[in-house]
């Protein structure tokens, strides 16, 4: 028989099929989901765009003076860094066909990749559409082996199958039609003959006429010729009876073919019209079971069917509200996270305004010191920042100016310095000005220290890119405070040198930390200490969520954190201040599943925690199994692997994880130990899975949940034992060192089916309270 096969379109069409044979009626439905994307960015390792560190098919923008390469075009996938993965064509079609991606071509239509996008090839013969938007069989009536098949649109077929004497009757009405046909092309040949019979009738007729006609014409003329006698009228008596004889026959034998050609027709007319009264009972008697059909049985089960689809569409109709509603969820904060943006971005405008305008304030002032030194030197003084006075704080104490009559004293005259030395004023020495002026900056705080200058602020760095630093003298060797710390140039050395010498307050400042470059850090004037930004090794901070409170526009990516512990170590931080792990196992994401053997699997229960596995690869509830052992005890061993900021964690790195995550509200996931078919036996007999109690101890911690029995092992390992029966999961107890994350675990399968463990999500995210 042929069937119409139905299709789930790339929309959120109900596909339904409705078989009616004896009173069954299957539904089902499918709604295919979309996902939804997020822009990403990859940190370049550069401040700048130029020269361009992204890949041509990605987008190099500068945030808070940090170049990123966004995520590459749609159709291409990597890192988009020029040194990194770039940017390569994804082949969507693999990926379909691989399961890692819904359909994106009709199912009856070939799907072909490009680069950077794919094409749908033609629909099939007798359907609309495209094979991208969805091929859409032509409506269609079929009756083959007893059943009608009706194809009411392109996502539904109902089918009529008759029984009892139904059937008999489609094929009486059908050998009756094909009779019926039959007789009357017969009839229809019988009238063409006769039809060819009467012009000869008509012939001969006229022939006899003609003959009767000279047969008495020549009757006459012997009558009336002279010398006849009785021989000649015998002998025309003769002639005339033969030819009457002959013409009777003639008559006769015409009439009787045309009386028994009329005959035929009359019954063969009979017969025609038997049958037609005979087609007509038929077709009244199938036409009075159709509507029977239709007003009873099938009018209450397409009821039911439709009912059923409402209910179908209603509960489609409340998981799109419940997505609308989680979608909203996001949005929102988006929109928030948007606005603290924005609102971050306002706040550091107005700082940066209000520190461009203390730094104009700062130079004008330090313009008029400048110009207060000049006027004091022409007298021979120095500005002590109010007045001249008789006091050098680079070359040493001097009473009079007038007279040399201490070492040391300076004096402005002629265009020329000019220092007491010995009672008597010389020229200055070239180097007794150096880091006094923009001009001649001193190299580092050590020149000066060599050159004998005391501690002070001078001009440090190459001329006309110097800036003011404190140099503290005292020591063996010179120390460089560093300057005002608004610039990177002017970087301070640290908080309390700010607070102390520029009576600065809490805010954002450049600071040199451990001899790295100068990084723009948050100063809390309240300690005197600035806030680690994660940054680096040395700027490793206590966790993302301190990060996020001090920097929250540069939170994000991988950071440097100690969690407690004095070694830093990297992981990835998200936008709200959440440390991301990875987990991973050989069978998926998130999940490690044992079972009892090939054919006797997890999977076989068909429990709800199989909706929670991500990622699942090929085979995951056979890849390993317990091989029927039933000895009660650990059967398989895995040791969890844990990622995060690109790296592997180490044990102690997870267990500083741990140490952040122990209450719920601090994470966003459990971790389950699952079971199916155990027999209702506990521990350790049954189905369990144990946890090390600490790293490299060898002491399981026992989780287990009483699933009861899921049925008799399966003919193959796809076979349903009960739709769910069997099954169940019990959140993991607080009794390991690691918790919550298990790092080495075993399996035990003894009853059948299988146990496993499994986190609720692929995507583990921790944050202390």
């Amino acid at each position: 028989m042929h069937r119409h096969t139905v299709h789930s379109l790339n929309a959120t069409r109900v596909a339904v099929w409705i078989l009616y044979t004896t009173g069954c009626i299957v539904v089902a439905t499918s709604t295919p989901a979309a996902p939804a994307t997020t822009m990403q960015y990859t940190d370049a390792g550069t401040d700048s765009c130029s020269p361009n560190p992204c890949h041509a098919l990605s987008e190099c923008v500068v945030l808070e003076g940090q170049a990123y390469c966004e995520q590459c075009q749609s159709g291409y996938e990597g890192d988009g860094l020029l040194d990194g993965n770039g940017c390569s064509d994804v082949d969507e079609c693999k990926r379909v066909a691989q399961g890692l991606m819904p359909e994106i071509c009709d199912p009856l239509a070939s799907c072909v990749n490009t680069e950077g996008s794919y094409t749908c090839g033609a629909c099939p013969t007798d359907y609309h559409g495209t094979g991208r938007t969805g091929c859409i069989r032509i409506p269609s009536i079929d009756v083959d082996d007893d059943v009608l098949v009706i194809l009411a649109d392109a996502s539904r077929d109902i089918e009529f199958k008759f029984e009892g004497n139904v059937a008999t009757h489609v094929v009486s009405v059908q050998s009756v039609e094909s009779s019926l046909s039959s007789l009357t092309s017969t009839i229809r040949a019988t009238e063409d003959e006769l039809g060819s019979e009467l012009p000869k009738l008509a012939s001969v007729t006229n022939a006899l006429s003609t003959s009767q006609g000279a047969l008495s014409s020549a009757v006459e003329n012997l009558a009336g010729s002279s010398g006849t006698g009785g021989a000649s009228d015998a002998f025309v008596s003769e002639v005339v009876g033969n030819e009457t004889s002959r013409a009777q026959s003639v008559e006769m034998s015409l009439e009787t073919k045309l009386s028994q050609a009329q005959s035929s027709i009359v019954v063969r007319e009979e017969q025609h019209q038997t049958l037609a009264q005979s087609v007509d009972g038929l077709q009244t008697e199938l036409e009075s079971i159709l509507t029977a059909l239709n007003t009873t049985e099938l009018v209450g089960n397409m009821t039911e069917i439709v009912l059923d689809i409402v209910k179908e569409v209603e509960m489609d109709a409340a998981v799109l509200r419940n997505t609308t509603t989680e979608l909203q969820v996001q949005v929102n904060a988006a929109d928030t996270r948007l606005d603290n943006f924005e609102s971050s971005v306002e706040t550091k405008m107005n700082q940066l305004a209000n520190r461009i305008s203390s730094l104009e304030t700062t130079t004008d002032s330090l313009t008029d010191q400048i110009r207060a030194i000049i006027s004091c030197s022409q007298d021979g003084l120095v500005f002590d920042g109010n007045s001249c006075v008789a006091t050098c704080r680079q070359f040493g104490d001097c009473s009079r100016v007038s007279s040399c009559s201490n070492t040391g004293i300076v004096r402005y005259k002629s265009g020329a310095l000019e220092e007491c030395v010995e009672g008597q004023f010389l020229p200055l020495s070239p180097h007794a000005t150096i880091g006094l002026s923009e001009v001649r900056p001193a190299t580092d705080c050590q020149q000066l220290q060599d050159l004998g200058f005391e501690t002070g602020f001078y001009f440090i760095g190459k001329p006309g890119l110097a800036v003011i630093h404190y140099c503290n003298m005292t020591a063996s060797g010179a120390l460089d405070l560093g300057g005002h710390g608004l610039s990177q140039l002017a970087a301070a050395s640290s908080c309390a040198f700010l607070a102390d010498f520029y009576q600065a307050e809490s805010g954002t400042y450049w600071l040199t930390i451990g001899g790295e470059t100068p990084a723009e850090l948050y100063c809390d004037m309240t300690t005197k200490v600035f806030v680690p930004d994660g940054s680096s090794q040395v700027l490793a901070a206590y966790s993302c969520k301190s990060i996020a409170a001090s920097y929250p526009t540069k939170v994000a990516g991988t950071k440097w954190i100690k969690a407690g512990d004095n070694t830093p170590f990297k992981v990835t931080c998200d936008t709200e201040g959440f440390i991301v792990v990875t987990p991973s196992s050989p069978q998926a994401d998130n999940a490690w599943i044992i079972s009892n053997s090939f054919g006797n699997s997890f999977y076989k229960c068909r429990c709800a925690a199989n909706d929670w596995i991500k990622n699942p690869q090929a085979d995951w509830y056979n890849s390993i199994t317990a091989d029927g052992l039933a000895d009660n005890v650990c059967q398989q061993y895995y040791t969890w692997v844990y990622t995060s900021g690109g790296s592997s964690l180490t044990a102690t790195q997870v267990n500083l994880i741990a140490n952040l995550a122990k209450e719920s509200s601090n994470r966003n996931f459990e971790v389950y130990a699952v079971s199916c078919d155990d027999d209702d036996v506990a521990a350790p007999a049954g189905n369990w899975i144990g946890v090390e109690s600490s790293p490299s101890t060898n002491d399981f911690a026992i989780h287990d949940c009483t699933s009861g029995d899921g049925g008799n092992s399966p003919s193959s390992s796809t076979e349903d034992t009960g739709g769910g029966n069997g099954c169940c999961n019990k959140r993991l107890a607080d009794n390991f060192q690691t918790y919550p994350f298990p790092l080495k675990i075993c399996g035990s399968s003894n009853t059948g089916g299988g146990a496993g463990l499994i986190f609720s999500t692929n995507e583990l995210k921790v944050r202390e309270a």
